[in-house]
């Protein structure tokens, strides 16, 4: 309900909660999120008009003070003449893994790119600069701003021009497997 009494529950919210059935039907439901966004206003109950269901994230506080992220839906319902919140909690954990592994790779991937010595650039398939180090532009006496959108012709000898049109023209038929 509105002021988080919690009117019924299934098994996997017991087993998401490490709480028994009775437990859940016992407690406040605000106290198990650490978010008070499931709630829904008395304005927004009065307005036809408002949206009836909210998504986000939050923690699921589990007992012995374990958390667990989740993806909360919560949508308000008429029920029996009275309001009603339909909670439909979603482990997240493993997103929240991949995403904070990829967070970690991509700084990495970014401090490795950025403090080699070695030159590290990279064009479009159009021939365009969208990204150089800091060594590539010390090489050539530019900030990265001065650099960005420069065809790659501009820094390449003019001897080796031929063989890179030969290898864009080449480039610009790869289609990349789907």
């Amino acid at each position: 309900t509105q002021t988080g009494v919690v009117l019924d529950v299934n098994k996997p919210a017991c087993l998401f909660s490490d709480l028994s059935r009775q437990q859940l039907l016992s407690g406040d439901f605000g106290n198990l999120l650490s978010s008070e966004r499931w709630r829904f206003t008395p304005e927004e109950v009065q307005n036809p008009y408002h949206p009836s269901t909210r998504v986000f994230e939050c923690d699921l506080r589990r007992s012995g003070g374990k958390r667990m992220p989740v993806e909360v839906s919560a949508k308000l319902m008429r029920q029996m003449g009275s309001d009603r919140i339909l909670v439909m909690v979603r482990n997240i954990s493993q997103r929240r893994e991949l995403q904070d592994s990829l967070r970690a790779s991509e700084a990495f991937k970014c401090d490795v790119l950025v403090d080699i010595p070695q030159l590290v650039a990279q064009w479009t398939r159009a021939g365009r600069l969208v990204y150089a180090n800091d060594a590539f532009c010390q090489v050539f006496h530019s900030s990265l701003d001065a650099l960005i959108g420069r065809p790659i012709q501009e820094f390449v000898w003019e001897s080796e021009l031929p063989s890179l049109e030969n290898a864009l023209d080449q480039l610009a038929t790869f289609d990349a497997p789907q």
